[in-house]
């Protein structure tokens, strides 16, 4: 296995770890525990929510990404530039990995109970936890750096080869050594609450930045002739560390050591270094301390009382019916303002939906002015319907949960119909998620298109208001928050994507259609809101016995 080849190669360094007083038999045991268990977890950045290949699955995308980067070293002639474009590449992905994947592993507090009564050191405990990341984050490194290491060996000479791999050592080193010496150093001064809340909101900017990769990397590699072939230095040029590595290669490959490369190539050895030193000597120390107290905290922390002057309960009130309606308003409500896993789900598809429109909207709009072109068009229609993806994810979404065991009290309570939770559910997910996106496009079309366009906007909320209540009755039923994460099936997603991909075609012809009759909008509206009042009408009867037999 895997984990196996990582600890032949750190029994070889065992030697380092002694020299720097830690028991290297304690690290190995802590470390080689925690790979095989990563080797069974799955990767948010993958977006794979229960996958026991996610690990390899990842390594291949690294690579597949990895390899479109390393074509810039033919594309681009100078070496600093090039080699300054695959460091910040594998420097941003590695600190992104680190992130999205490894928090929830550096502030893990469950293994407390097995490790703290043990006789470990503060250095051990953070050399085992630092290790264990550096050979996981190195594999991922290997798959992100496979194509540029061989298009460097083509290229290159010896000593820029040599140059290249100490300096992509370096790289992850110093990467590491950032990432986990800025979570120890917030760890210091917050509470564990407040650090999992950044390190959450963290989570769903790189995870946005990763989906948008996907989509505009391909694009970047197809503008490499327009790449700047020089680097102009000012005096913050030397505070970039891919810089530092790019001119030590830069140094090797083409024999020039002059002061400015001596210099640089002086802060990609040191800083790494220096960075490994101030964290094992002053943030290692109150590691196992801080640790503990998190783990107490987490268990005593007590629930604060909440009043129910919100926007979201007082908006609540006017749309709901009093009873299950309304307690499954609530419900949704807060477990989308709480629940960090949720929100790491629900949020990147909004950043996701934002990087597509972009990219729909400006990419036949590259030359002259893009703001007449797109009043010339009627590109409002698509940022219309594809919100209602936005919706969609969230409304299927909402029914998985780690704690999907509590679902028990829907089933103890007196209530006749479970489908007044499901209307109350959906209401939810409109007001906090929808309603604020949907206003956003309103603005943003009124700027651009004119309040002639209010009519389509009105259309349009209706009709994704009809698309998500057909997809809701025609699929399976399932009450929020009660269904675990392990219990997706990728068949039914595929079938509800094409269900709701037919539907947004149908309703959005429709809509097209409707243009080309004057006041067509106006006519179909009222019929269209009334077909939607039925639909959640009857949504909203659903009986315990339907919801069983879906």
């Amino acid at each position: 296995m895997m984990y196996r080849i990582l600890l032949f190669i750190l029994d070889r360094l065992g030697f380092v770890y002694s020299f720097m007083g830690v028991d290297y038999h304690q690290v190995r045991a802590i470390v080689a525990t925690k790979l095989l268990m990563d080797e069974r977890r799955p990767m948010l950045s993958m977006g794979q929510q229960s996958n026991n290949r996610g690990y390899y699955y990842a390594l291949f995308i690294y690579f597949i990404f990895g390899l479109l980067v390393s074509m810039l070293i033919y594309a681009v002639p100078s070496v600093l530039v090039s080699m300054t474009i695959i460091f910040s590449y594998i420097m941003v992905m590695v600190i992104m990995i680190l992130i999205t994947d490894f928090s929830s592993v550096l502030l893990d507090t469950s293994d407390n109970s097995i490790i703290l009564p043990r006789p470990i050191t503060s250095k051990t405990l953070l050399a085992a936890r630092i290790t264990h990341i550096v050979l996981y984050i190195s594999m991922l490194v290997l798959s992100l750096s496979l194509g540029s290491l061989v298009a460097v060996f083509i290229k290159f000479n010896v000593y820029g080869i040599i140059a290249f791999i100490v300096g992509l050592l370096l790289s992850v080193l110093l990467a590491v050594t950032l990432t986990n010496g800025l979570y120890l150093l917030i760890m210091r001064f917050t509470t564990e609450e407040r650090l999992k809340n950044a390190i959450n909101y963290l989570q769903i900017g790189m995870t946005i930045l990763f989906m948008g990769g996907y989509q505009l990397l391909p694009r970047l590699i197809g503008t490499a002739d327009k790449i700047e072939t020089n680097i102009t230095f000012y005096w913050w040029t030397y505070l970039i560390p891919p810089i530092w590595f790019s001119a030590a290669i830069e140094a090797f490959q083409t024999s020039v050591f002059d002061l400015q490369h001596m210099t640089l190539s002086l802060l990609a050895i040191s800083f790494p270094i220096l960075g490994v030193f101030y964290v094992s000597k002053y943030l290692a120390p109150v590691f196992t301390e801080k640790i503990q107290d998190m783990g107490i905290e987490s268990r005593s922390t007590k629930a604060t009382p909440e009043t129910n002057k919100s926007w979201m309960s007082a908006f609540g009130k006017l749309i709901t019916i009093p009873g299950p309606e309304r307690a499954g308003y609530m419900l949704t409500a807060k477990s989308i303002g709480r629940d960090r896993k949720l929100k790491l789900k629900l949020y990147p598809a909004i950043g996701y939906f934002i990087v597509l429109a972009v990219i729909l909207l400006f990419r036949f709009n590259d030359e002259g002015n893009i703001l007449e072109s797109l009043r010339a068009g009627k590109s409002y229609i698509l940022l219309i319907y594809f919100s209602s993806f936005i919706l969609y994810t969230a409304f299927f979404e909402i029914s998985y949960t780690e704690n999907f065991k509590s679902s028990w009290v829907y089933f103890s309570s007196p209530i006749e119909a479970p489908g007044y939770i499901l209307t109350g559910s959906l209401k939810a997910l409109l007001v906090s998620l929808f309603a604020p996106i949907y206003l956003g496009i309103s603005i943003f079309s009124w700027f651009i298109w004119g309040v002639e366009v209010t009519d389509d906007l009105v259309f349009g909320l209706i009709n994704n208001l009809v698309i998500v209540l057909s997809i809701a009755i025609i699929n399976k039923k399932f009450l929020p928050q009660s269904l675990p994460d392990g219990a997706r099936a990728s068949a039914s997603s595929f079938a509800r994507g094409i269900t709701m991909m037919l539907m947004m075609l149908l309703l959005g012809l429709l809509h097209y259609g409707a243009l080309q009759i004057s006041w067509a909008l106006w006519i179909l509206t009222p019929l269209l809101g009334l077909i939607a009042y039925y639909m959640l009408k009857s949504y909203r009867s659903l009986s315990w016995k339907e919801l069983q037999t879906s």
